[in-house]
This record gives structure tokens, C-alpha cells and sequence, in this order.
């Protein structure tokens, strides 16, 4: 079974994430235990609006370094987030439902092309 470390650095839908990547035969952990990401198959590091925040959160972590580490030698990683990049972080900030299930089909299909499996889309 394909491991999945759902990255959690206090912040994103981990749960979500989490179910969704069960659904498609994943085995997924939500974790910022170093071991356990550098042990996994694959992450999943699920956005924010509040960026510079989650960016931060990551740093004091360290987790920052560690993905950086993990990328550079060819972990299958996603890193996601619903919305427009023109909506990113200003005032009326908003996403719309339609660019939400988007992003969860993205990950489904992610987590298929990942895991082999085939589950119902949400």
C-alpha cells in the first residue's frame, strides 16, 4: 500500500486530504514527523489562503527544509490548494465551490495515478 504523508504544519483541510487519499487504497498519515516523511511514498501538502502564515509555520517546524530535501530527490509531492491566484490575499478573498471540487478531483486523480487503485470520484 502506497504511504502518503498528509504534511501537517497546524494549518490546511488534513482531514480531508486524509480521507480522500483512503478512499483511492492510500495509506495516508497525517504527520510533521521527520522520520515518517522521509519515509513515505509520496506528500501531500494541503494550501492555504494565509500563506505567509502556513510559511511560517513550515519554517518553525522545519519542515521547509525538510520538503525542499524530499522534492530534490524525486518524492512524488503535491502541494494544493482551491481558488484563483487573483484572489489570493486580498481583502475579499474568496473561493468559489466550483474551484474546490476541482482541487479535490485533482487529488483523487493524483492519488490514483499514484496508488494504481480506482475509487468513485467524490
Amino acid at each position: 500500500m502506497t504511504r502518503i504523508a498528509v504534511v501537517d504544519y497546524g494549518m490546511g483541510n488534513r482531514r480531508s486530504v486524509e480521507k480522500a487519499l483512503a478512499r483511492v487504497g492510500a495509506a495516508p498519515t497525517i504527520t510533521n514527523d521527520h522520520d515518517v516523511i522521509r519515509a513515505a511514498d509520496g506528500l501531500v501538502v494541503p494550501g492555504v489562503g494565509a500563506f505567509p502564515r502556513a510559511m511560517a509555520n513550515l519554517a518553525e517546524l522545519g519542515l521547509d527544509a525538510l520538503l525542499r530535501e524530499q522534492v530534490d530527490a524525486g518524492v512524488p509531492t503535491i502541494v494544493f490548494g482551491p481558488g484563483s491566484i487573483n484572489q489570493a490575499h486580498v481583502l475579499d478573498e474568496h473561493v468559489e465551490i466550483a474551484q474546490v471540487t476541482k482541487a479535490a478531483l485533482m487529488l483523487v486523480a493524483a492519488a490514483r495515478s499514484t496508488t494504481g487503485k480506482v475509487a468513485p470520484t467524490p
